[in-house]
């Protein structure tokens, strides 16, 4: 049984303190107090409405099992997203001392003019298109200039998108463009319009939309975009600190997931480990305790007709120290007392029953035979009364050990369904909006 399996007969054998049938209905305040006392305190509200509601969505109403699921598929939701968040954290310890150590070689590399420009400046600069009225049939062309700088576009109809780096000293420049157009045999001047380079002072990528002063009758706007970074120290300082913040949100994030987590575990601690609280809780999935399945009335009734029968079969065997006999019926009412009465554990009662028959019978025909009739006295006598008096107990036993082995039979064979639900629950394949942060 892999670790999912546990964790689901684990919460199924706390609900049955409930009493209450898996598949049926069940009022939320009922769970939501169950969870009240199992933590000895007040479950979060919160939670406790996430689960309901997911429970509701999933299966059209509240229920133990379904409920049940709904633990399971926050479980793995939480512990998924811990996990997604635990390895962005350790990749964004990563770029934080790149950027760091980055920083710190640009400290000592980078000399600066007397206008805070560094050295070797420049500004990348995107001519993306033109959107202009009246060109119809025209193919245009933009020229782009900055300082002694200046770059001629390719002949199309709207759209550049062209790069071009331009040197920068002293953040003062401005970037000029004309667009022109072939009309004919042609070349006329369509409009122009000047961009500074403070623009972009910002040392981010940014996206201008920049109306063109056109001649007539011609009118439109230039989409253009760059990035100038002028002090790459003051670059990797507002990066870094960027992504401190960034780091900050996510370990932020994580001790949230961890607070729901526990809060999830709060009512059942044992779930965070593979070790089971009990060795008695831990059953494999066609141990599963015999009150879970359908038919649950039928069940009960021969719950306790098995009890019935195994107080006469101990009342009988007192008188002749059948100490397997009172083996067996203190088991089967330990388990009854329990209310843990599984199908692996009923099929073992009725196998063992019956080899005790086997050796009454052997018992019977040993103590009844020639040898012991010749010596007649009246110990012999009352223990001849007593045997004849315990043959009409016999046919208990055998009571006892068909109806154990029907219930097991019955038990068994009867929710193989649920078995296959339960080990769904265990590995939930699809999860809910509403356990997400």
């Amino acid at each position: 049984m892999n670790e999912s399996q546990k964790k689901t007969q684990l919460l199924f054998q706390e609900f049955t303190k409930l009493n209450i049938q898996v598949d049926q209905r069940i009022e939320d305040q009922i769970i939501k107090d169950f969870l009240d006392d199992k933590i000895n305190g007040k479950f979060d509200e919160q939670v406790f409405f996430q689960l309901a509601q997911h429970t509701r969505i999933k299966q059209g109403y509240v229920s133990i099992k379904g409920f049940i699921q709904s633990i399971l598929d926050a479980e793995e939701i939480l512990l998924r997203k811990i996990n997604k968040t635990k390895d962005q954290l350790i990749n964004q310890e990563q770029l934080v001392q790149e950027t760091n150590k980055s920083l710190e070689r640009k400290m000592d590399q980078e000399n600066s003019n007397q206008f805070g420009v560094m050295d070797d400046s420049f500004i990348t600069f995107n001519l993306i298109k033109a959107e202009i009225k009246g060109i119809e049939n025209i193919k245009i062309y933009a020229l782009v200039s900055c300082d002694q700088n200046s770059y001629q576009t390719q002949v199309v109809d709207d759209t550049w998108d062209q790069q071009y780096n331009f040197p920068i000293q002293s953040g003062h420049e401005k970037i000029n463009i004309v667009i022109k157009g072939h009309k004919g045999n042609q070349t006329i001047k369509i409009g122009e319009c000047q961009v500074s380079v403070q623009e972009f002072a910002n040392q981010k990528n940014r996206k201008l939309n920049v109306t063109l002063k056109c001649q007539e009758p011609y009118s439109g706007v230039l989409y253009v975009s760059g990035i100038w970074i002028f002090s790459k120290v003051i670059y990797y300082r507002d990066l870094l600190a960027k992504q401190n913040t960034e780091l900050a949100q996510l370990e932020e994030t994580l001790e949230d997931y961890i607070s729901d987590l526990n809060i999830l575990y709060g009512p059942f601690p044992y779930l965070q480990s593979s070790e089971a609280p009990s060795p008695m809780i831990l059953r494999s999935p066609q141990q599963t305790i015999i009150d879970q399945f359908e038919n649950w009335e039928l069940i009960t009734i021969t719950k306790y007709i098995l009890s019935f029968l195994s107080l006469l079969i101990a009342l009988c065997s007192l008188n002749r120290c059948m100490y397997l006999d009172i083996l067996i019926i203190t088991a089967f009412f330990y388990k009854f007392y329990l209310n843990e009465l599984d199908p692996e554990f009923l099929k073992m009662i009725a196998v063992t029953t019956f080899c005790s028959f086997c050796l009454d019978i052997l018992w019977i025909t040993i103590f009844l035979s020639p040898l012991w009739s010749d010596i007649y006295t009246a110990e012999v006598g009352i223990d001849k009364l007593v045997v004849i008096t315990s043959v009409l107990i016999f046919g208990t036993k055998l009571i006892f050990s068909f109806l154990c082995f029907c219930l097991s039979k019955k038990s068994s064979d009867e929710p193989q369904s649920e078995i296959s639900q339960l080990q769904n629950f265990a590995s939930p394949k699809d999860s809910n909006a509403s356990f997400q942060k």
